[in-house]
């Protein structure tokens, strides 16, 4: 029994986080993948910086590599990720800096659930490590150039565009270190609603309960 067939006994699915690279057709690691698994988190090629290094010149070679591979081996893929503070282009940092402009990163939302936002793909974690307690902020969100720029608001803008290109995909909040029961983690899931407004629902993923927040009416899902 291969772990995708045992996780779908239980209305759950396995998924791998891969490099492109990784999933050369002659190397044993890629054949593992595709046996075993039934969705792909691409690690780093379809994150901002990986995307689009130099201001609109957006390259998706290794981001296609990912999709041509699922979809070779039937396989879903769940996006990751459209805004995290740690994968800003240094050019998109200076310019959201100087000029506060929502549309820089609005642009790179459309541009990828575009592109990436049809049947190949199951989930799209929009919004990545928001949650940061020991920032010493009330409302319990991370100090990052986006907050900076926008306020706490750029949470919910970005759901409700994604929302607006994707309507078919499940939008999540990926959030980190919310599984144990140390002081941090407990504190991390007692802020998980901070920033969210509008018609969001806040849901566990599975056995994992990562922060999972999806736009219109669509909540939790197991497989």
């Amino acid at each position: 029994m291969t772990l995708k067939e045992a996780a779908q006994r239980s209305r759950l699915f396995w998924g791998t986080a891969v490099y492109a690279q990784a999933l050369q057709p002659e190397r044993e690691f890629s054949a593992l993948v595709a046996r075993e698994s039934s969705v792909l988190v691409p690690e780093w090629e379809m994150k901002w910086a990986a995307i689009e290094r130099n201001r609109g010149q957006r390259r998706y070679t290794l981001a296609d590599l990912v999709v041509t591979f699922a979809q070779a081996h039937q396989l879903k893929i769940r996006g990751h990720t459209l805004v995290w503070h740690l994968s800003i282009p240094d050019w998109a940092k200076a310019a959201l800096k100087e000029t506060r402009d929502w549309n820089l990163v609005a642009s790179h939302i459309t541009a990828m659930l575009q592109r990436y936002g049809g049947n190949t793909f199951k989930h799209w974690d929009v919004v990545n490590e928001m949650i940061e307690p020991n920032h010493g902020r009330d409302d319990g969100l991370r100090v990052s150039p986006f907050l900076e720029t926008f306020g706490p608001d750029y949470i919910s803008k970005a759901l409700i565009l994604a929302r607006e290109i994707a309507p078919d995909v499940k939008l999540y909040i990926n959030e980190y270190g919310v599984d144990y029961n140390t002081s941090i983690e407990k504190a991390r899931r007692g802020i998980e609603t901070a920033g969210v407004t509008g018609e969001v629902l806040i849901a566990d993923n599975g056995s994992q309960p990562r922060i999972a927040s999806s736009i219109s009416g669509t909540g939790s899902e197991r497989a």
